[in-house]
């Protein structure tokens, strides 16, 4: 991403808050969680309450299996919305990329994503 480059939802605006972008495409139009809930699947919205504050949800089948790690028994998609994790390189992680890794060099990524608040905080 350059200066240039806003990081905000492009259908209301929504700014300083966790973004999704469309999976496997360069037509790259952020949205917040909100936004991807609506539009994801027009004819029938994803409740967005299910995602907690790290804009995961649980994996069905998966969220209590005490076994396997926290990773692996979350998700962050929206259907076909994924985290909008902004890389160095300017562009953002591929889904399969993000750095999740703590040992990863660029794993900062991840984490200032994850640092977002899931919604815009309205000014007081």
């Amino acid at each position: 991403m350059s200066d240039s480059d806003i990081y905000a939802c492009q259908r209301c605006g929504a700014i300083d808050c966790k973004l999704w972008r469309p999976y496997s495409t360069f037509d790259i139009r952020l949205k917040c969680l909100d936004c991807a809930c609506m539009t994801a699947d027009p004819s029938a919205p994803i409740d967005a309450s299910q995602y907690g504050a790290d804009g995961s949800k649980p994996k069905p089948g998966l969220a209590e299996s005490a076994e396997l790690p926290y990773l692996f028994r979350r998700s962050w998609e929206i259907e076909w919305y994924i985290p909008a994790v902004p890389s160095a390189s300017g562009s953002y992680w591929g889904y399969g990329a993000i750095p999740m890794d703590p040992m990863s060099p660029e794993h900062g990524d991840w984490l200032a994503w994850v640092a977002l608040p899931l919604r815009m905080v309205e000014a007081s």
